[in-house]
């Protein structure tokens, strides 16, 4: 009986394996354009920012006043943790969910909480056999990825209990700063040494990259060396994106920093955003 048993477990890993390689190599879409988008300025620094086109929302995390702050059209909605309901103990990122909220993770007290576009709440977990956890990204299957620091693991969480499925990057990452994942990416950034390590879904290093990158849901990834904006497609340079209109006025070299969401690219530093539309030809390769 062990034995059968032994054997279905393996088929049905295999069988995840193959669809999660499928969907990795399967049809996709090139970019064809960026249409120019809206540049915000909000009335605080940040050290973080994610961007929901449908609610317009734009969430900025603010370390030193240990706050949230939600913009919409550029107009200050609320501040999350400027009240006892929604204090923070140490904030430490925050990340986009599909949905359109954003995702606030508390070191401290090792929990996620889980605000809507105009500050309600509507959900908190604890990070249950967590250490130190650091950073934060969701994929859009809603798949949660945390880094903690004191093992210098990135763990994913199942999108539907939120119980641990795998670990992995230990001794492979010097000095993470910042966490991002498409439907096929993880990618931890190291903002100083301005490099990427970029990892498939299931925890499988792919490449060390000495450029900054964030890729979309068709695996082109949007990469800043430091002086130019690029589109790479499978590693290979396909077109510059340094002209594009108001890319300029985010100055620093490598203060950039990008996420993308839906078709959407956000670009910001410390005190400004861009927000750009991704424009696809319309077939699929």
């Amino acid at each position: 009986m062990t034995s059968i048993l032994s054997k279905i477990s393996l088929l049905v890993l295999l069988v995840v394996l193959c669809a999660c390689s499928g969907a990795q190599s399967g049809a996709s879409l090139r970019i064809m354009k960026l249409d120019e988008g809206s540049l915000l300025r909000p009335d605080q620094p940040f050290a973080k920012s994610v961007y929901d086109a449908r609610s317009r929302a734009l969430y900025c995390l603010d370390r030193l006043q240990q706050q949230v702050n939600i913009y919409r059209n550029g107009a200050l909605v609320n501040r999350l943790g400027s009240s006892d309901a929604t204090r923070f103990l140490k904030l430490s990122d925050i990340a986009l969910d599909p949905d359109g909220s954003v995702l606030c993770l508390d070191g401290l007290s090792k929990r996620i909480t889980k605000f809507g576009p105009d500050g309600e709440k509507i959900s908190s977990f604890d990070l249950t056999g967590m250490v130190q956890p650091e950073l934060l990204c969701m994929s859009p299957d809603r798949t949660v990825f945390v880094y903690d620091a004191a093992p210098m693991e990135i763990i994913c969480l199942n999108s539907l209990s939120l119980e641990e499925n795998y670990r992995f990057g230990r001794f492979q990452l010097p000095q993470p700063t910042s966490l991002l994942c498409s439907s096929n990416q993880v990618v931890v950034q190291d903002q100083s040494a301005g490099s990427s390590y970029v990892f498939s879904i299931l925890g499988e290093l792919i490449g060390t990259y000495e450029d900054l990158r964030v890729y979309d849901d068709f695996n082109n990834a949007f990469v800043w060396n430091g002086m130019m904006l690029s589109v790479s497609r499978s590693n290979s340079w396909e077109e510059e994106l340094s002209r594009i209109p108001s890319l300029e006025l985010l100055t620093g070299g490598r203060e950039l920093r990008m996420s993308y969401s839906q078709g959407t690219l956000l670009l910001h530093n410390n005190v400004s955003a861009l927000i750009y539309r991704v424009i696809y030809h319309n077939r699929y390769e």
